[in-house]
């Protein structure tokens, strides 16, 4: 039997992506790895693709992985997650839609939403009128895909206003998304997908650190983590997100309000970097071994 052909485009340096590379080169499959960062593509002559592709994996932070994603739909390759699913998470106003659709059909004791906006910056001074008394918000940019353009940011007043539209001017020539901010413990609580398997990470939300000691830059890769089991209402959110949102590698973070004690949804990510979760790039190459075995059983 002919060996399957997997192609992975991602960054190889990651430390969780450097390991599941590792367990995949274990497998029997035709493995090819594609790092856009450092390899150009001829559009014309698309040499990644010049053969059959039986899954493709992509995790790029910028929008090359929409890019190939496309070309996947465009020639029927499988792929983990849709760039319908993909397109729909990176817009915050469209996964916000989706969001309170899923949230309608299904009812949770213990997790929200929280209240949400859009405000075009066109104009400064009505919108530091409008939103006098919804603050603290934090304002988030619109579409979240590429990493250097993306921001969150926490406003307590509005003498803070200034300092944002100073440090994102050129991003701001558009509708920004809003969420109330939620008062809670100051931990992001992390929600992790692989499929069928559920995992979950604790750790300190950097809207927190920023509030309490203002620190301008915070490198969320070396914040504590600590792993722990998600409570039974928190699985279960996430095989229907699975399930509403098509996606197979994804998470979510939650934050527990100390308002009401529930927990409100404030972000999702497609494929996440599931750093702090044990054994998470074996549990990842599990997946793709299963799914490929499935495939065959089913063609």
């Amino acid at each position: 039997m002919q060996q399957k052909r997997v192609i992975l485009s991602a960054e190889a340096s990651h430390e969780v992506i450097k390991i599941f590379i590792e367990h995949l080169q274990k497998l029997d499959i035709d493995l090819q790895i594609y790092n856009p960062i450092s390899s150009p593509q001829d559009l014309e002559d698309n040499k990644i693709f010049n053969s059959k592709c039986d899954l493709l994996l992509v995790k790029v932070h910028n929008d090359t992985s929409i890019d190939f994603l496309h070309y996947a739909k465009l020639h029927n390759i499988s792929t983990l997650n849709s760039i319908d699913a993909v397109l729909n998470v990176k817009n915050k106003v469209s996964l916000d839609y989706s969001l309170r659709a899923i949230f309608d059909k299904h009812n949770f004791e213990n997790i929200r939403l929280p209240k949400s906006w859009t405000y075009y910056f066109y104009k400064i001074k009505p919108f530091k009128k409008w939103i006098q008394d919804k603050l603290p918000i934090v304002i988030k940019s619109h579409y979240q895909h590429e990493k250097m353009q993306r921001f969150n940011y926490l406003i307590r007043d509005i003498s803070e206003i200034k300092m944002l539209v100073r440090k994102h001017m050129l991003f701001l020539n558009y509708d920004v998304y809003i969420q109330e901010f939620i008062d809670s413990d100051g931990i992001d609580n992390k929600i992790y997908v692989i499929g069928d398997k559920v995992f979950g990470i604790k750790r300190p939300s950097p809207i927190f650190i920023y509030k309490k000691y203002a620190a301008q830059y915070i490198d969320t890769k070396k914040l504590e983590r600590k792993q722990y089991d998600p409570a039974p209402e928190l699985i279960e959110l996430a095989r229907i997100l699975r399930k509403e949102l098509k996606m197979e590698f994804f998470g979510f973070d939650l934050l527990k309000s100390n308002q009401d004690g529930n927990y409100y949804i404030v972000d999702v990510n497609d494929f996440p970097g599931y750093r702090g979760i044990n054994e998470a790039a074996k549990t990842m190459a599990d997946y793709v071994k299963n799914y490929l075995k499935l495939n065959d059983l089913i063609s």
